[in-house]
């Protein structure tokens, strides 16, 4: 599993170098979508930083929303521990109205 882990990552990494290398000239940012030609805000930096940046911003809003349409799976299982360690503090309640002999006797082996 750790070689199609280096077999995935290093050809990724020598993707990403070469593009950054390739891409060293600077590109403008323009952060206001209502005056093209006069922006507010605008930034002026190498294109590779842009991609990289948008790759990570992506990252995380999607991290984040399958955090959150996970939410009720985390609260389910939650609550499962919380019942199992319920029930284990309750002596004799798992036998369910069987007598302990009958809870613990295993079945006869046929042959």
């Amino acid at each position: 599993m750790k070689l199609l882990s280096w077999l995935i990552t290093l050809p990724l990494a020598l993707v990403t170098v070469f593009l950054a290398i390739a891409n060293r000239h600077r590109v403008s940012l323009n952060l206001d979508p209502f005056n093209q030609e006069n922006p507010a805000l605008a930034l002026e930096m190498p294109l590779i930083f842009v991609i990289l940046a948008s790759i990570f911003l992506g990252l995380i809003v999607g991290a984040g929303a399958v955090w959150v349409s996970q939410g009720r799976h985390r609260k389910t299982a939650r609550q499962g521990k919380s019942e199992l360690a319920a029930l284990r503090e309750t002596p004799g309640r798992e036998t369910s109205g069987r007598t302990e002999s009958e809870a613990i006797a295993l079945p006869a082996v046929v042959e």
